[in-house]
């Protein structure tokens, strides 16, 4: 089913448009408060030093680079050979508000009610779909839709309200010769049922790097003459409608909106990371209740940040949340030195950063599992069904 899609852009030269979103956007009363906290409060994950973890030249005098920030994060960027320098783009589509106001709000979610320790927070109603059991507790959960804030030495676009984002990382292991290699991500995170009303839409920021919705291994770049030999697409950013239950069907793919730009203009203008406001015309669901999901699909991409969904329409409504886990019966929670399960029967494993087993019991119905002696940071708690669940440990 064919949407309607409106991308707006504006088109200026060198840096005076390119304002960041804190510029254009209003400040929350309560922003100064809640970044001292940030400040205050110990990191979510485990603060590593950053590091080139692979630099491969694509032209004279360029190079693209796998990198590892300080918490963990790995993504990727181009940077200059002669001095090291990570390049600038000239942004000819600068960050800017939606006019979205000319329309009723049904649902706004900027996930500003984060408060920075459950690292599997989702809002009330949202959920998430992973691309397996496995893949979710990789790297402590960076591979799936997860909220997050800009870290120093981030090079991700800052939120678009306030300081929190939805995000998820590209995927990857290492291999048996030491390399990094990238791993297919199917991630789903989805929104809760609403009941669309009259000329109903759907606006959101997504920041991303347009040249990096391409697959820029060798074969597909001939990059003496910065051109296309296989025009191919890597990981992208699909929005699917259920609506009345009935099969998901894919309204937009942000790939679609790059894949006749010539590789020179992405390689020159469009290779940085950037928020990019989308408003997509849902007329076909008028008076249907609907869920909708992001969907971030691909391999070879890169990293992804969603900020300021917006659901409009004349009489629309919230119609029904989802839980707040993976599960739609257990339930998994930190109380005091035990992690809680319940409403689950069936063997329970947690796990740490690392992979390594902390513990292994059987829930009859439910269960309590002594924390004494379990490391600090980001724990997994996986239910044999398949479900897995993350947790923060901390002070």
């Amino acid at each position: 089913m064919k949407i309607s899609t409106i991308f707006l852009s504006f088109v200026c030269t060198g840096f005076a448009l390119s304002a960041s979103a804190q510029q254009v956007a209003p400040v929350k009363k309560n922003l100064a408060v809640r970044l001292s906290k940030m400040q205050e409060r110990p990191p979510l994950y485990t603060l590593r030093s950053a590091r080139v973890l692979e630099r491969h030249r694509l032209t004279p005098g360029v190079c693209m680079e796998v990198y590892e920030d300080y918490f963990g994060g790995i993504s990727k960027r181009l940077c200059r050979i002669d001095d090291n320098s990570t390049l600038v783009a000239r942004r000819l589509r600068p960050v800017f508000r939606a006019g979205a106001e000319d329309s009723p709000t049904i649902l706004y979610e900027d996930f500003e009610a984060w408060d920075g320790g459950n690292a599997d927070w989702l809002p009330e109603g949202w959920s998430e779909k992973n691309t397996n059991a496995e893949q979710a507790l990789m790297e402590e959960g960076r591979f799936t839709w997860h909220v997050d804030v800009k870290h120093p030495q981030q090079t991700i676009p800052n939120a678009v309200e306030g300081t929190n984002f939805a995000i998820v990382y590209y995927a990857n292991t290492t291999g048996d010769d030491g390399k990094k290699v990238d791993l297919a991500q199917d991630e789903w995170m989805i929104s809760p049922k609403i009941r669309l009303g009259e000329e109903p839409k759907l606006s959101f920021y997504l920041g991303y790097s347009p040249m990096f919705l391409f697959d820029l291994n060798n074969e597909n770049i001939n990059w003496g003459q910065m051109d296309f030999v296989n025009r191919k697409p890597s990981t992208t950013l699909k929005v699917m409608i259920s609506a009345d239950g009935a099969d998901w069907e894919e309204v937009y793919d942000v790939y679609d909106e790059w894949c006749e730009v010539a590789f020179s203009d992405l390689f020159n203008s469009y290779f940085d990371s950037s928020y990019y406001p989308v408003e997509l015309l849902l007329d076909d669901y008028a008076g249907k209740e609907v869920q909708v999901a992001f969907r971030f699909v691909g391999k070879f991409g890169n990293t992804m940040e969603i900020d300021a969904v917006r659901f409009m329409g004349k009489g629309g409504e919230v119609v029904g949340v989802r839980p707040l886990n993976v599960s739609s019966e257990a339930s998994v929670a930190w109380q005091d030195n035990c992690i809680t399960v319940r409403h689950y029967e069936g063997r329970v494993k947690v796990f740490d950063a690392a992979g390594r087993c902390l513990s292994d019991v059987l829930a009859q119905g439910a269960a309590e599992i002594p924390t004494q002696g379990f490391p600090e940071g980001v724990l997994f708690v996986r239910l044999n069904d398949g479900h897995s669940f993350k947790l923060v440990r901390g002070e």
